[in-house]
């Protein structure tokens, strides 16, 4: 797939250099004035720099409206516009999820009923939520159960959402956990990606693009996709997600179904095709090392690069962890040797697993 960060800015972007600018003003005034001489009090030197800076203002403005154009460049509400023109939409994510209770002080002489999707909030009245399901307090009981989703696309919250909206009376909530089990709305970034897959989304013959960008458009918490055929009609859909995101199996089990929901319609790919879709095996690596510094003065500072550095890795599926990237990584400005000692040789993986760091250890002396 085309990498649109090795594209080359195009020549139409106007030069944002004030120096080069202000002299170029200088000049539109030497030849009205060719008697002028360029004095740092001199009024027109004054007007020219204020010039430089008014045009510099529209020549970024004009940069700014180009790249809102351009799908290297373009973000937020312009990106949206642009994918309009793919025929696509940015993944809006997952709203979290929690268990409540609802209860009555005594058990009624009929069934109580709370409707799906009856709006719940906060205290503060800044945080509203949703009941996923109806919920029924029986005759005879007094409690019943069900789950509510918050009305925002994040990972996890805290608030808590007990109060009704709507007047149902005599019905006590209350929330047993936090909000969990969501994602974010769709980055940039993988929006960018998603478009560009999407030009294989209408493929007849079921490539391996088309079957990427449909799991991927399934939910905004599938970080990685890879998809391979080993014989004839069967097609085998590995998925790469963050554990964090996910329970149990029940969780897993959804976001599955969700997987096969988008991509297996018979509008999507061929009817001969039997999908199956397999979560990543994931390889979890500790780094540890020995680093002698020039100088131990430096080793916060050192130490903290060393770590963001590991940890902003993201390993994706078929991703070899070789020892010469870690190597490059440590032996930073400051460091004198480093001795590597776990891994002790770069770890080859295949397409249905993913690398995980998970333990850091790294002594400095």
């Amino acid at each position: 797939m085309l990498n649109l960060k090795k594209i080359p800015a195009p020549k139409i972007f106007e030069s944002l250099s004030y120096e080069k600018i202000l002299e170029e003003k200088k000049l539109i005034i030497k030849k009205i004035k060719p008697a002028w001489e360029s004095l740092e009090s001199d009024d027109f030197v004054v007007l020219s720099e204020a010039w430089a800076y008014d045009d510099i203002y529209h020549r970024q403005k004009f940069n700014n409206a180009i790249k809102s154009m351009l799908l290297p460049y373009s973000t937020g509400s312009d990106l949206d516009n642009l994918a309009v023109m793919y025929g696509i939409a940015r993944l809006c994510g997952t709203e979290p999820v929690a268990d409540y209770e609802f209860s009555v002080a005594a058990p009624p002489n009929t069934d109580t009923v709370i409707p799906k999707d009856t709006v719940l909030t906060s205290d503060d009245g800044k945080h509203f939520s949703k009941t996923c399901e109806n919920i029924i307090i029986k005759v005879s009981e007094t409690k019943a159960y069900g789950k509510a989703a918050l009305n925002n696309y994040i990972k996890s919250s805290a608030v808590k959402t007990e109060i009704f909206v709507s007047s149902i009376p005599l019905v006590k909530i209350k929330a047993l956990e936090i909000f969990d089990n969501g994602s974010r709305v769709e980055s940039d970034e993988d929006f960018r990606e998603r478009i560009l897959l999407s030009l294989y989304a209408s493929s007849t013959a079921g490539s391996r693009e088309s079957y990427i960008y449909w799991t991927k458009s399934a939910d905004t918490r599938i970080k990685d996709v890879n998809a391979v055929s080993n014989e004839p009609g069967i097609v085998d859909v590995y998925l790469l997600v963050n554990s964090d995101d996910f329970k149990d199996d029940e969780d897993y089990k959804a976001l599955e179904n969700k997987c096969i929901k988008s991509c297996c319609d018979e509008k999507k790919r061929p009817l001969t095709d039997k999908v199956n879709f397999h979560f990543a095996e994931i390889i979890e690596v500790e780094v540890k090392a020995k680093i002698k510094l020039l100088d131990l003065a430096m080793k916060n500072q050192i130490e903290k690069l060393h770590f963001n550095q590991i940890k902003a890795k993201n390993f994706e599926l078929g991703d070899s962890l070789n020892l010469s990237w870690l190597y490059s990584l440590l032996h930073t400005e400051g460091v004198e040797k480093v001795e590597i000692l776990n891994p002790q040789k770069s770890i080859e993986i295949g397409i249905n697993q993913a690398i995980k760091i998970k333990n850091i250890n790294l002594t400095y002396g």
